[in-house]
């Protein structure tokens, strides 16, 4: 099962849709759901024109605006194929390896299976960037999660490469929050406790679509969303001290780690350079700080070290001095330093 969230996205659907059509002998093998989220643009037409052309395997359900979780929260609902994972409405699969996919799912039983990704750009100017391959991985073997380390193996598992067997995603109950957005981060964070059996198949299936206007992961939407970006991240990470406390296997608290630490670290970025110091927030901020400090003090020491060459210490200077980098002079060595990256 393919889930697709949708809302407003007539620019881009069609061609994602697209990715998705393949030999029929395949396409019996295939459930694509288009939650259409409350679209008021032709999303929800272009949706039901694949539906009504291939109503085997395409469906269309439309529902009143919830945000993005609550259109995978409806997905995991209606879903009914072996292995389910997302696709968002304004990127697309690789046409010339989603069969390939389609056919390595036949063959294996696992409970995660990962793929590579790739980065596409929304003003076709700029070339498709692949992610790294992880490294001394035997691919098609179905290795047990308890001894497979993503941080040796440099697996940079995210949305976009990670597919689950659907019985694993109801097993832990998986429900996304609701009216939010970066809850893919849930998708990806919440089942890994019981995942007992990971797969990685060496093709580069997901096509992910940066610089595109209104982005979430754009400056101007992440600024406005910086309550999405604490409360998830406050929710894995009251999780994963939960299963600290439980003493679960070192494994699964590496895998979870890489996940608390990018959503951890996007906020406090997000907090101390895009945006002007609101007690509140800044009170809020230091709150978590503090409780990282007395329940994940691994988790401080890679927040210590965050992207430090790129972004000037930012999260060690608000530590020393409570300065963001929106304060002088900070954020004039920083836009210099960025003025010089780009030259270079």
């Amino acid at each position: 099962t393919v889930v697709i969230p949708t809302y407003n996205m007539e620019k881009y659907l069609r061609r994602g849709l697209d990715s998705l059509i393949v030999k029929e002998e395949q396409m019996q093998l295939l459930e694509v759901l288009v939650i259409n989220d409350g679209s008021t643009d032709s999303s929800s037409q272009i949706a039901h024109e694949y539906e009504a052309k291939y109503p085997q395997t395409f469906r269309v359900i439309d529902k009143e605006n919830g945000n993005y979780g609550s259109c995978i929260n409806r997905g995991l609902k209606e879903a009914t194929g072996k292995y389910f994972r997302l696709l968002d409405a304004d990127d697309q699969f690789n046409k010339e390896t989603f069969p390939q996919f389609l056919e390595a799912l036949t063959k294996t039983d696992a409970d995660m299976v990962l793929t590579h990704f790739a980065c596409t750009y929304a003003d076709n100017e700029r070339k498709c960037t692949y992610r790294p391959r992880p490294k001394n991985i035997d691919y098609g073997k179905e290795y047990p999660a308890s001894i497979l380390s993503f941080e040796k193996h440099k697996i940079d598992f995210a949305m976009h490469s990670t597919t689950y067997r659907l019985d694993v995603l109801r097993k832990v109950k998986l429900r996304h929050q609701t009216g939010l957005s970066y809850t893919d981060t849930e998708y990806v964070y919440f089942p890994l406790v019981a995942v007992k059996s990971i797969t990685l198949f060496d093709i580069y299936l997901y096509l992910y679509t940066q610089g595109r206007t209104g982005q979430t992961v754009s400056p101007q939407t992440r600024a406005k969303s910086i309550n999405s970006y604490y409360l998830v991240g406050r929710r894995i990470f009251d999780d994963y001290v939960t299963c600290k406390e439980n003493k679960t296997d070192m494994a699964l608290r590496e895998k979870q780690l890489i996940i608390l630490y990018r959503i951890i670290v996007s906020y406090y970025q997000t907090l101390l350079i895009l945006l002007k110091r609101e007690p509140a927030e800044n009170q809020r901020a230091l709150t978590l700080r503090n409780e990282i400090e007395a329940n994940a003090p691994e988790l401080l020491n890679k927040l210590r070290k965050a992207y430090s060459r790129k972004i000037l210490y930012y999260f060690r200077i608000w530590e020393s001095t409570g300065k963001y980098l929106t304060d002088q002079p900070y954020k004039t060595i920083y836009d210099f330093l960025t003025l010089l990256k780009g030259k270079n």
